[in-house]
């Protein structure tokens, strides 16, 4: 499987949450190519909690995945008051583990807790709605994957 995950350390910065919230990843980074830049995280205001750290996972040259994790003294029901504000009509399941389905946008999220580190994880995932669309890149490993596939829809 051609996945690579890049771990990339982003400061704290002191920040805590507060009537600001939390500041999460940037939805649009997903199906981007890895050879162009992009933002990792959503325009927030001063003040808002940042993710401790931000994995992204690659696959044929392009971001599939990301995820984003958040420490002490951000609390479970901060992110999850974070993503409900855009999302929420996207909810289909809540805790132990949340999922949001943003249908319109190709791409789910889950949230769960990761007790064995102290930290709440917020992964963003592409999907297609069909079999017809998903493009070799995001068909999981085969013998002749050989990453020709299109970029996702409107990405």
């Amino acid at each position: 499987m051609n996945v690579i995950a890049l771990g990339i350390s982003v400061l704290l910065a002191g920040a805590s949450p507060n009537s600001s919230g939390v500041q999460l990843l940037n939805p649009d980074v997903l199906g981007q190519p890895t050879s162009q830049p992009v933002k990792l995280l959503a325009d927030g205001a001063p003040g808002r909690a940042e993710p401790f750290v931000l994995w992204t996972d690659v696959r044929c040259g392009r971001y599939v995945a990301a995820s984003a994790f958040y420490r002490k003294p951000v609390r479970t029901s901060d992110v999850v008051s974070a993503l409900d504000a855009l999302y929420l009509s996207s909810k289909i399941q809540s805790g132990p583990t949340w999922l949001w389905r943003v249908t319109d946008k190709h791409f789910a999220i889950q949230l769960a807790e990761e007790k064995d580190v102290g930290a709440i994880r917020v992964t963003y995932m592409v999907f297609r709605e069909t079999p017809k669309d998903l493009p070799k890149f995001m068909s999981g490993p085969s013998p002749d994957d050989d990453c020709s596939g299109a970029a996702p829809p409107g990405r």
